[in-house]
């Protein structure tokens, strides 16, 4: 990894943008890291986790179950962190973490795309478990 100190990181779509000191743009692909308390991924298993305090129920809708705002709920054990585990067919998947049965909400650890209403998060399974990935520099 480069030495040179960083200026600025951004996300971009996928990736990490990384400006170094001297001008040099750093590209790196971004995998979520397994974390207790953030979503992560392991192959196909997308096991998604996402803090959502005082709500009374937290659903996951996407392309993997027609978007269905009441599919496939999560669960919590302090109500204020909300999990659920899915094994997902390969190829790229699109979800959105609906709060409440009203409120559609990003997944904040998660790369998201433009959409017919909104950008979603999506993943491109199966993943490759590193952090990052050089791209190129």
């Amino acid at each position: 990894m480069d030495r040179a100190r960083r200026l600025v990181g951004t996300p971009y779509g996928d990736s990490v943008l990384i400006l170094y000191e001297g001008g040099r743009l750093g590209c790196y692909k971004y995998v979520p890291r397994s974390r207790d308390d953030v979503t992560s991924i392991r192959g196909n298993r997308l096991h998604v986790r996402f803090r959502a305090a005082g709500a009374k129920r937290v659903n996951l809708a996407g392309t993997f179950n027609g978007w269905d705002p009441a599919g496939a709920p999560l669960k919590t054990e302090d109500g204020e962190l909300w999990q659920l585990a899915l094994d997902l067919e390969s190829g790229r998947t699109e979800y959105k973490v609906v709060v409440d049965g009203r409120r559609w909400e990003l997944d904040p650890h998660v790369p998201f795309v433009p959409g017919a209403y909104g950008p979603n998060n999506y993943v491109d399974l199966p993943c490759n478990v590193a952090a990052l990935e050089l791209l190129g520099s």
